[in-house]
């Protein structure tokens, strides 16, 4: 994935039930969970909502899909681009928000000490 930016989703503006912390991240005052909303660009070599490297960005900054925001991906004439709405702690949202503005994230396959070959996250 590339190209990956952070946008407000219009339900954020619902005061009553999100509280705005700081640039695209908001709180959901009714769970606690903070909430941030990712736009990238797939690589020509990824599909819809393919398993990596969403994953492995999911489990180093430990944060989970909140929602596919179906609507948007529906809607969107270009059909790299992908929406999704991420969840997690504050700190955890704020770690990912500032590490992959901007940025690519990729899996590279590596051969390890022991002769294997593993993948790894990258974020450049």
């Amino acid at each position: 994935m590339k190209n990956i930016t952070f946008f407000i989703l219009d339900k954020y503006n619902n005061t009553e039930k999100y509280e705005h912390i700081e640039g695209p991240i908001f709180e959901n005052k009714d769970v606690g969970s903070c909430h941030l909303a990712m736009k990238f660009e797939r690589e020509d070599n990824e599909t819809f909502r393919a398993q990596y490297p969403l994953e492995d960005i999911l489990d180093e900054f430990t944060i989970q899909v909140e929602d596919t925001l179906d609507e948007l991906n529906d809607a969107c004439d270009n059909s790299k681009i992908e929406y999704l709405e991420l969840s997690g702690s504050l700190d955890e949202i704020r770690n990912a928000y500032f590490q992959l503005n901007g940025k690519r994230a990729f899996n590279e396959k590596f051969r390890d000490d022991d002769g294997k070959y593993y993948f790894r996250l990258v974020i450049e």
